[in-house]
């Protein structure tokens, strides 16, 4: 079952969707989105305007075949391009992706097909499925591995695997080879409304394990049109540096909203963040 998701018809939603319906064979279903995402799991508010009753999509983005029910996850499909300009950094069995608020995976999924390895952590467990039936769809199973946490504990989670394997690799010790636990060397943060304040997850990442590389850092904002100077000393404010290094780059993506815009803030995680332990605060005595 096909679902045209129609975010466009909000005049006269019921004679657009009846023309959609004609005009498209295949559509059998046409929703809109009547509010923005909203809770922790992200998910959007739909309203079934003409067809079938059947939210659940079987298609093809980009190559990569998902299946999912549309009221349950979190998916953009206008964000394709941004997509693969990101994927385009990788190399095959060199790059390895994790992927914070992965939604339904998309990153992780193309990643995975270009043969690189993925870990796809969403905090809803129905985005979490999705991933994993689109990894078994795109026959990418064995290179994405994929996590239902609260990024908060994804991140240490997926560093003590990492840990775990890299002690196993330099021991030389092939007892358990059947699933590796590479350290990541790019880290997608499409979470455009808050991203950066989860940024201090980073804090003492490679603390236990020095010799790992830095990876790059990829976390969307929204602001006004050109005012990212705010954003970018928020960012460099939650992690406790002074700036973000010479790899920092702002690539401009489609405006969000008639005043806003969409960025990807990309830098190198700065030494002083990942090989620095967090600062613990107590409550004070008696507070």
């Amino acid at each position: 079952m096909v679902v045209a998701h129609d975010r466009y018809c909000a005049v006269l939603p019921s004679t657009a969707a009846q023309v959609i319906l004609a005009l498209r064979k295949k559509v059998r279903t046409v929703v809109l989105q009547v509010d923005e995402v909203s809770g922790v799991e992200r998910l959007p508010v739909m309203k079934l305007v003409a067809g079938d009753d059947d939210f659940l999509v079987d298609f093809e983005d980009l190559g990569c075949r998902y299946k999912f029910d549309l009221r349950k996850v979190f998916w953009n499909s206008r964000i394709g391009t941004e997509r693969k300009r990101v994927v385009a950094q990788l190399k095959k069995n060199e790059h390895v992706v994790c992927d914070l608020f992965a939604g339904v995976g998309p990153y992780s999924i193309m990643a995975a097909k270009k043969g690189c390895r993925a870990y796809a952590n969403d905090i809803n467990s129905h985005c979490a499925t999705a991933i994993s039936e689109a990894a078994s769809l795109n026959n990418v199973a064995n290179r994405v591995s994929v996590f239902n946490l609260d990024v908060r504990e994804f991140v240490p989670r997926l560093m003590e695997k990492v840990i775990a394997w890299e002690a196993q690799c330099q021991r030389h010790d092939g007892s358990d080879s059947r699933e590796s636990w590479p350290m990541f060397t790019h880290a997608v943060l499409n979470l455009p409304r808050t991203a950066i304040d989860f940024l201090d997850v980073f804090r003492g990442l490679l603390v236990r394990c020095p010799h790992l590389p830095l990876p790059l850092i990829h976390a969307y904002f929204i602001c006004p049109d050109q005012c990212t100077d705010e954003s970018i000393q928020h960012a460099c404010n939650v992690l406790g540096v002074e700036n973000l290094g010479t790899e920092l780059e702002i690539h401009e993506m489609k405006k969000f909203s008639p005043k806003l815009v969409r960025y990807c803030l990309s830098f190198r995680l700065p030494g002083d963040v990942a090989f620095t332990l967090p600062v613990v605060k107590l409550p004070n005595e008696g507070g």
